[in-house]
């Protein structure tokens, strides 16, 4: 079984050099930035006694005594109380302050500076070391109350003073902890409200007010109400809520990452009283944040984010060492850098049993049998029996969840497509080809067509699944389009659309639109390799678009949208009246130029309604011809464009005729 992937928040804690012009320090995501508060004394000389200088770096009890404070120093003792004042009210809970504090050091706290006015190798050591308190005091602190959920980073610093003999002090510590999320302490009211509310909720669930019963509803409780959130995996930055304990109280269903379980299982563990623990380190080598939880004297591991499946499971509840082997702590885990250490609690060799629960028997269980298929509809259950006393157990399958192909749509190229498949269940696991499920012995294709690939489950599992993938034709090679030669007199505005034929292909669609159409319009489906459109508008260019297809037997049709040719063509426009303007001894018939034209023909006849060719004009840019006119005849002119397809010319319609009489 695949367990969910879980994710840690690591704060980084780097010391750097404090210089005159900085020495304000931030501690998150490996940033720190530091500045100087310096002000002249006139006199002062105070000198810092030996018992009065802070812990030197690591120096605490490396002893975990019921919270991370107990590793402390007094000193850091000290500023881990100042946050707890701060920040926690008489309930324990957060009180919505999240201002900036700052403070006097209990004792004076000397510092040398050199006579360029910079900080003494001695000097900034000891800025160091506090710096090394604070960061002490806030881990344990953050970890110790994760209820404080709002609080992120934190920035740190000192002021201090000096006079020109190079003597000076720390006046002031000032610690400031940054949100976690835009508007995070927004949230505590909330917040506070739904722990109150869960408190209620776990003490009508539990069966006793033992310490056993107590955790095992917490347990059960959270696992019932909240989901792991796969995306805060992903995108850690968009979902900062997420790794804190804040969503599991403040909203109806809550999803977080392993984080979120782990400390709303410490705050509702701390609600009664109940010994907690936050343990970082990786799960199956990958980050993650679980519990240690004390009863009866004795230190055991619960996982509730691993716990949290389709149903719920008791793996990780209440284990022993012996049943952690997937789970590594890491004492350094609290920075990135391992910077910053502290002891976690020893963990029992063996699980827990309650006196409710315990019997003689130490269980040995078998390889187990699935006594229940899991389907797609369904889970399974596998069922260990012990092989001592025959007592058993059991666990679940998760059902089958999705089946898909690789590649749904081919196009036709003339080589085998195999797609390959993939089956999840409802864990996000995913299953084995030949142990979970087996495949046809070959599914290759070449053709066009639509092909069946059947999915045979086994093992843990039962039934089977069919998918299918299809291979559609390929574009045609060529396509022309052009005005149709079958009609010599009106073929000015039908259009012939061809292409070549595309192999496998079952018919084609045709579309066209005219030139200012944003989209096609589909004309017809047709099982040739072409089409005539007639009666078109004049003089407008028409783009024409086939795309192949392959019907399926009942009649269904696949393609692709991006498998198409296309070809366009103007139809011949009736011409404007044409002007006619003497030229010498001749006249000049003179037009419009159109589009998609070979050529043009011009009648002069001495009727009105009459036509006599007197020139063919072979062009596709000129607009005028010189022809002959008897002086003082009146004649009549007219012009027509014409096209050649196929050898033959397609006229198109004559404009209004011209009456002029050369002078």
């Amino acid at each position: 079984m695949k367990l969910k992937k879980i994710v840690s928040l690591i704060c980084i804690f780097v010391i750097f050099n404090m210089t005159i012009s900085s020495s304000y320090g931030m501690m998150d995501m490996g940033i720190q930035k530091q500045e100087n508060s310096i002000s002249e004394l006139a006199t002062a000389e105070l000198w810092v006694k030996s018992s009065d200088e802070p812990a030197s770096f690591l120096a605490y009890n490396h002893v975990y005594t019921d919270s991370y404070k107990s590793e402390l120093s007094a000193v850091q003792k000290t500023y881990y109380e100042k946050l707890q004042s701060a920040y926690l009210g008489s309930d324990g809970m957060p009180n919505g302050n999240a201002s900036a504090i700052s403070f006097s050091p209990a004792n004076a706290i000397n510092l040398t500076v050199n006579s360029d006015g910079s900080l003494t190798t001695e000097s900034k050591t000891i800025v160091s070391g506090i710096y090394n308190d604070i960061a002490y005091a806030y881990f344990a602190f953050m970890n110790d109350h994760p209820e404080v959920f709002w609080a992120g980073g934190v920035e740190y610093g000192v002021n201090y003073s000096y006079q020109s003999t190079g003597e000076g002090k720390i006046t002031k510590i000032r610690i400031t902890p940054e949100l976690k999320y835009a508007n995070a302490v927004n949230d505590t009211e909330a917040f506070v409200s739904g722990v109150n509310q869960a408190v209620t909720a776990i003490k009508a669930k539990r069966t006793g007010t033992d310490a056993y019963s107590t955790v095992k509803a917490i347990h059960d409780y959270l696992c019932e109400k909240v989901s792991y959130n796969d995306e805060a995996v992903k995108y850690p930055e968009n979902y900062m809520s997420a790794h804190t304990a804040a969503p599991v109280f403040t909203e109806t269903k809550p999803s977080v990452v392993c984080e979120g379980y782990g400390k709303s299982f410490k705050i509702l563990c701390d609600a009664f009283d109940v010994p907690c623990a936050t343990i970082i380190g990786t799960g199956k080598s990958e980050a993650h944040l679980w519990n240690y939880v004390k009863i009866d004297g004795n230190w055991y591991a619960v996982d509730v984010t691993w716990d949290d499946q389709s149903s719920i499971v008791y793996t990780y509840f209440l284990a022993g060492e012996n049943g952690m082997s997937d789970h590594t702590p890491n004492p350094k885990g609290f920075s990135s850098k391992g910077t910053v250490s502290f002891a976690y609690p020893v963990l029992n060799s063996t699980g827990y049993k309650s006196s409710s629960t315990e019997d003689s028997c130490s269980h040995s269980w078998n390889s187990g049998k699935t006594t229940k298929y899991a389907t797609c509809t369904a889970d399974g259950v596998i069922t260990y029996t012990c092989t001592i006393c025959k007592d058993t157990k059991t666990e679940t399958i998760p059902k089958i969840a999705s089946q898909k192909l690789s590649v749904t749509k081919y196009v036709y190229s003339g080589s085998t497509k195999k797609p390959t498949v993939t089956v999840k269940d409802s864990a996000g696991n995913e299953l084995v080809n030949g142990t979970d499920y087996t495949l046809p012995a070959s599914y290759g294709k070449k053709s066009v067509g639509r092909y069946a690939v059947t999915i045979t489950y086994k093992g843990k599992y039962s039934g089977t699944k069919t998918l299918y993938f299809t291979i559609v034709p390929k574009a045609p090679a060529t396509a022309s389009a052009n005005l149709s030669s079958a009609s010599q007199t009106s073929g000015y505005d039908d259009i012939k659309f061809k292409w070549d034929p595309s192999t496998g292909a079952s018919g084609y669609n045709v579309y066209y639109k005219k030139s200012s159409a944003s989209s096609y319009t589909f004309y017809k489906a047709v099982t040739g390799t072409s089409v005539t459109k007639k009666n078109l508008s004049d003089g407008v260019k028409y783009t024409f678009k086939v795309v192949p297809y392959y019907k399926d037997t009942d009649g269904t049709k696949y393609s692709s949208t991006k498998q198409y040719k296309t070809a366009s063509v103007y139809t011949l426009k009736k011409i404007s009246q044409p002007t006619v303007t003497k030229s010498g001894t001749k006249v000049k018939v003179k037009w419009k130029n159109i589009s998609g034209e070979t050529g043009y023909q011009i009648s002069r006849s001495t009727s009105k309604t009459g036509t006599k060719i007197v020139a063919t004009y072979k062009t596709t840019s000129g607009t005028y011809k010189t022809v002959s006119a008897t002086k003082g005849k009146t004649y009549y002119y007219k012009v027509r464009a014409y096209k050649v397809v196929d050898g033959k010319k397609i006229y198109g319609p004559w404009s209004e005729v011209k009456a002029y009489k050369r002078a």
